[in-house]
């Protein structure tokens, strides 16, 4: 049953495969892939008996797309990240899509020093971190416009993150921690 339930998830991952070869390309994820991956998740939660229910598989899409919206307000992502998002959360659910958030987060950060490392940008990095933290700090509250302001004054990257490869990889580590598999497929 576990193994049938992963195999549900060949498509969600071929699709995220897809957008992290795009990606990493141009920077950009197309809307008809995103619209894909949330229509086949939402599809997928009324065709096949299990826990992903169409109620959960909404909520999952709206979970996945709230705090990256956030995140995109800001400026800290793409509005096709935030759709590969809520595409994850329509096919795996609202619990899965905090999990594959988180988890891309952390892959994120990891691909973000990498890239700076490679670049010798790892100073920069890390002052323009400082400064991003200090001043969220000193505002003590989230103010969006702010936020972008300062972000957009201290770039240590001259390309954006193609994040669709850290949630292709976030994706694939949830899906291999024996926890979820009972829980979420």
């Amino acid at each position: 049953m576990m193994l049938y339930s992963l195999m549900l998830c060949v498509p969600m991952l071929a699709l995220l495969s897809v957008a992290a070869l795009i990606d990493v390309r141009s920077r950009r994820i197309p809307n008809w892939l995103t619209l894909t991956l949330i229509l086949s998740g939402l599809g997928r939660s009324l065709m096949f008996h299990g826990p992903i229910t169409p109620g959960r598989s909404l909520v999952g899409l709206l979970v996945g797309f709230g705090p990256a919206f956030i995140l995109f307000a800001i400026g800290a992502l793409g509005g096709g990240d935030v759709k590969l998002l809520a595409g994850v959360g329509a096919w795996l659910g609202p619990v899965a899509a905090v999990g594959v958030f988180m988890l891309s987060a952390v892959v994120g950060m990891f691909l973000v020093l990498a890239v700076s490392l490679r670049h010798g940008k790892t100073t920069a990095l890390l002052g323009n971190t400082i400064v991003l933290t200090s001043e969220m700090f000193r505002q003590r509250r989230l103010d969006v416009t702010a936020a972008s302001k300062t972000a957009d004054a201290f770039h240590s990257v001259d390309k954006p993150l193609p994040f669709a490869v850290a949630v292709l990889i976030g994706t694939a580590l949830l899906l291999a921690i024996p926890f979820w598999k009972g829980v979420l497929l």
